[in-house]
């Protein structure tokens, strides 16, 4: 177990967008800032999703525990985690430097999975003294000013001056508090509703995809409500498979046709161009940027996947395995990674890695720009997976440190980054 207070954690200034604001000065891609109202989080227009998880920052916090708070956030759709500073000595000025640090290694942690951090810096049962409260923020506001990869959250007695207090020692720091920061903490749906610069901090309800953003309790109530809340409407639809293009076998045998070669039904793109995936010929095929992910109408939890795939030289994609909502698929999930890599040495990242956890056995891909055939199972914490009848994944989740971690559910996804490739023949199995 790693300790979230030791320098294995690093703030990272960098990490990949999920979709591209337009007309904007590119910035660091994990930098919270406010430009005409709207929050960004670097280029990428932000809604604070968040599910609290007081305890995540907490010194000697095992890496286990946080790792399993953003997963479990993430795959009802949350975005942003919400933690507690607990490095305020009760003097009100001293500030603990490992604190800091473990809330370093908590934005360092969301970076790499693409999602955010909402700092509270006053836990609750802090002292009610406004003076006490005030100089307490100003020692924060000091230790945190160049973290400007989390939002900060100052609420309880003297927020109004506590806040403001904060914000003129760390100007470049985005506040949300009652009044007195450019974000405005409210506890009524109807108030937040007004104010898209607001944060709505109370329970979760239906009304939750109608909040600009908003922070809820980590219970289990807010987890089923968030995930109603995120579901592509395709979810609530009904829909049967086009098992026609399966042989009489395959049908036979319990396969499903996830891709009927004609439609994109049973399928939703989670970016902005609509247009990102076209269907020809039998075949799905990236057409332009900003697709997003093409993602299942269902999740799964156990199953064989066949498909063929083929890309062009240099070119770069995946398949997304047991995938959240919100986040990055590749590192909450899995990826099975998609290279144009024919005849390069095999790393981390190439042709049927697991993406940068576990490489090949073999390199087993064709030349560039001819079809592949992946067979993939996962059943519980098996994974194996065929490449052209070559076996180049076969591990045991439970015994790897990272993809033990990972979610055990959740949505198959074919990834658009940025480059030219085709899929035909999406067929699975439940096991």
């Amino acid at each position: 177990m790693k300790n979230l207070a030791g320098g294995f954690f690093l703030v990272l200034l960098c990490g990949t967008l999920l979709l591209s604001g337009c007309g904007k000065t590119e910035k660091e891609d994990d930098v919270f800032t406010l430009e005409d109202g709207i929050l960004y989080r670097g280029d990428t227009v932000w809604r604070i999703q968040s599910i609290e998880s007081p305890f995540a920052a907490a010194v000697g916090t095992p890496y286990e525990v946080l790792a399993k708070s953003f997963h479990r956030t993430a795959e009802v759709g949350g975005n942003t985690l919400c933690v507690d500073f607990m490095g305020i000595a009760p003097d009100g000025k001293t500030i603990l430097p490992e604190c800091v640090k473990a809330v370093s290694g908590v934005i360092h942690e969301a970076t790499e999975r693409y999602m955010g951090t909402l700092c509270r810096i006053f836990v609750p049962g802090f002292p009610a003294d406004p003076e006490l409260r005030v100089n307490a923020a100003r020692a924060a506001a000091e230790a945190f000013k160049n973290m400007t990869q989390a939002v900060y959250l100052i609420d309880g007695p003297a927020a109004a001056r506590a806040a403001a207090e904060f914000s003129r020692v760390a100007p470049s720091l985005l506040v949300a508090s009652p009044a007195g920061s450019a974000i405005t903490l409210v506890t009524s749906e109807e108030a937040a509703m007004k104010n898209p610069l607001s944060l709505y901090a109370g329970k979760a309800s239906p009304h939750l995809a109608g909040l600009p953003h908003f922070v809820l309790p980590g219970l289990p109530e807010t987890y089923t409500a968030l995930d109603a809340a995120s579901a592509d409407p395709i979810e609530s639809q009904p829909w049967t498979p086009d098992n026609s293009v399966l042989s009489e076998q395959e049908r036979a045998d319990g396969w499903i046709a996830l891709f009927d070669g004609k439609t994109l039904n049973g399928w939703t793109l989670t970016g902005m161009n609509k247009n990102g995936w076209k269907v020809k010929e039998g075949v799905l095929e990236w057409a332009e940027d900003k697709g997003g992910l093409v993602r299942t109408r269902d999740r799964y939890e156990n199953f064989i996947l066949k498909l063929d795939w083929k890309i062009d030289a240099g070119g770069n994609s995946g398949v997304m395995l047991r995938a959240p909502r919100a986040g990055r698929a590749s590192r909450i999930g899995m990826e099975i990674q998609i290279e144009g890599d024919y005849g390069e040495p095999i790393a981390n990242d190439s042709t049927g890695a697991v993406y940068v956890q576990s490489p090949p056995l073999v390199a087993a891909q064709k030349p560039n720009g001819e079809w592949n055939s992946y067979e993939i199972t996962l059943n519980g914490p098996m994974l194996k997976v065929v490449l052209n009848g070559q076996v180049v994944q076969d591990l045991n989740l439970d015994t790897h440190p990272d993809l033990c971690l990972r979610l055990t559910r959740g949505f198959i996804a074919l990834q658009d980054h940025h480059n030219h490739v085709c899929f035909r023949n999406v067929r699975l199995k439940p096991l």
